[in-house]
This record gives structure tokens, C-alpha cells and sequence, in this order.
């Protein structure tokens, strides 16, 4: 996957508990998709969420989802639930 997520995937999968990542218009001209994102991390065992002033936003990849506008994403091993929940602000992960 070229410029976008260079890290492996084997290594994600023991060794890091979250991963920041800044999703935009610059993931066009990079062929890297918000969609490649969520396989990759969810594949090593992470929750995807989009970043809020007040809360993460975890939940599955929907299409709508692909809108470019960003900026930033948290995925957070999918373990580590008192995080997520800290994190979501009380609002459940949406599925």
C-alpha cells in the first residue's frame, strides 16, 4: 500500500495498543482509502474511530464514511475496552 500505512501488520498486532492516523483530501492523490485503513488495523485487532472534539466515533466501515473530509482517526486495540468506552464519551460503538 505505498505511502499511506507503512507499518507492517504483524507488528500491529502485538506491540501497539493505538494508532493516530489523519485521513483527508491528500488520501485521494495517495490511492489510500479510509476503507484500506479499517482492513488493515481491524485485521491486527484494532477499533477504528473517528476523532471528536468530545469523543472517538468507533464503528465499522459504512461507504458514507469515504467522504475525505477528515482529519483525524484513533483505532485502539479492540482489547482495551475501558479506553474505548473512556473514549467514546458514553456513546456505544457503532457496528
Amino acid at each position: 500500500m505505498g505511502g499511506a500505512p507503512r507499518f507492517r501488520v504483524d507488528a500491529l498486532a502485538w506491540c501497539v495498543n493505538a494508532v493516530q492516523f489523519e485521513y483527508g483530501y491528500v488520501n485521494v492523490l495517495t490511492k489510500h482509502l479510509l476503507r484500506d485503513f479499517h482492513q488493515l488495523l481491524e485485521a491486527a485487532g484494532l477499533v477504528v474511530g473517528k476523532i471528536y472534539p468530545n469523543h472517538v466515533d468507533f464503528r465499522t466501515y459504512r461507504l458514507p464514511d469515504e467522504d475525505f473530509l477528515g482529519p483525524n482517526y484513533l483505532a485502539v486495540r479492540r482489547s482495551q475496552e475501558r479506553l474505548i468506552a473512556a473514549l467514546s464519551g458514553g456513546r456505544r460503538a457503532a457496528g
